[in-house]
């Protein structure tokens, strides 16, 4: 398979699970700010898993620029990926829906975990079919905030218990420090192999 076809599959599919994303939002029952207020936990769980498909989305088509080769155990990896992101608009809805609850909590988390475990493997999996890429390899090097987000998880395991609501936050915050500008990494000698 040739990467473009990969990365247009991947496209189509991420473009569908976001309109179903944005479908499950209730109604607002009413036209006062109170009754948009009502909705508050759905629109933030969505807005959280919004983030999650722009970010996956950027990092995906940053690094599948630089792909030359790939394989039929990358395709593998990355449909086991899809096939995880689209069960996000229900896992969402869940948790909008139970937002108090701290097993619902801890599988909406455990598929963020998911997400970065599996995707960390897809770039692991680039690296070793193209070891010869330098582009590939800096800009997989680059994508620290992976271990970042992962601890933020984790931690949010323990936290959830205390108050579970603050394991959507903290999945929020995970999240969003994808947006926060990291300082540019010292050049390093990469070898070809």
């Amino acid at each position: 398979m040739k990467k473009d076809r990969l990365v247009g599959f991947f496209d189509g599919v991420i473009a569908i699970i976001i309109t179903v994303l944005v479908l499950e939002l209730p109604k607002i029952k009413g036209t006062t700010l109170a009754a948009v207020w009502e909705n508050r936990v759905h629109y933030f769980a969505y807005i959280t898993t919004f983030i999650l498909f722009v970010i996956f989305w950027d990092t995906h088509h940053m690094i599948f620029d630089k792909v030359e080769k790939i394989n039929s155990k990358i395709v593998k990896i990355q449909m086991l990926l899809l096939f995880l992101n689209t069960l996000f608009p229900y896992i969402t809805l869940w948790v909008s829906e139970n937002p108090y609850s701290y097993l619902v909590e801890c599988v909406y988390i455990f598929f963020l975990l998911g997400e970065n475990t599996i995707y960390s493997w897809l770039c692991n999996e680039l690296v070793k079919a193209d070891p010869e890429n330098i582009k590939l390899k800096k800009t997989v090097i680059s994508l620290k905030r992976h271990k970042i987000t992962t601890i933020l998880q984790i931690s949010s395991f323990v936290i959830g218990l205390f108050n579970p609501m603050l394991m959507l936050i903290i999945g929020f915050i995970s999240l969003s420090i994808w947006y926060i500008p990291m300082p540019k990494l010292k050049k390093r000698n990469f070898k070809k192999h």
